[in-house]
């Protein structure tokens, strides 16, 4: 029995067990798509912004971390655990060069790239990993900056994403605030840096 599956207790060489596994990656498949819709974490199955997800979230970060240590002391590729001269890291540097020199997006080759090297779906992402330590919030704070019609909550000014849209804390992470929506804003670049500094005076002083 040690070499039969536990959901079908089939051998794992038999057939049976080939269509097992094929109905398991289905159903994983159909679950993880589910939860991107709804906004939710394909691990824990919680919102990006509950509480619940904050312990998901560091065991996340704290495998990340130790993969890409593991990767770098070993002379490997963080991303995708291959060696920098191997033909499959060559290629794909090749071809995300021939996207930047076509100005096209440098992960969405398909893509016109708007701001840098990146389209625009591709900028929420890296602020949303920056600001809120995940790629995947990136269509929330899209949704976000649409719902403030483009415009700064403190003067109303016009934002444009990458020249001067920030993504602020209403109550910054220094002082308790964290990363849940009802905590994230979107304001101009010359007032989110108002605030980092009034705050670090008050820290100081």
């Amino acid at each position: 029995m040690s070499g039969n599956c536990k959901k079908c207790h089939y051998p794992k060489n038999s057939e049976q067990h080939a269509l097992c596994k094929e109905r398991n990656r289905l159903a994983d498949k159909r679950r993880r798509e589910f939860d991107q819709a709804n906004g939710n974490c394909t691990m824990c199955r919680n919102s990006f912004s509950s509480k619940e997800h904050l312990s998901c979230k560091e065991i996340k970060n704290k495998g990340l971390r130790k993969r890409r240590a593991l990767a770098k002391d070993r002379g490997l590729c963080y991303r995708c655990g291959c060696s920098p001269d191997s033909e499959a890291n060559k290629l794909s540097y090749k071809v995300r060069a021939k996207a930047i020199e076509t100005g096209m997006c440098r992960e969405h080759r398909q893509r016109k790239a708007v701001i840098g090297q990146a389209c625009l779906d591709c900028w929420y992402c890296q602020i949303a990993s920056t600001r809120l330590g995940t790629r995947r919030r990136g269509p929330e704070i899209k949704r976000l900056l649409e719902e403030q019609n483009f415009t700064c909550i403190y003067t109303d000014e016009c934002l444009i994403p990458g020249v001067n849209a920030s993504l602020d804390h209403i109550i910054p992470t220094s002082k308790g605030g964290n990363d849940n929506e009802s905590n994230i804003q979107w304001v101009s670049q010359k007032i989110n840096n108002m605030k980092t500094e009034f705050d670090s005076r008050r820290i100081h002083y």
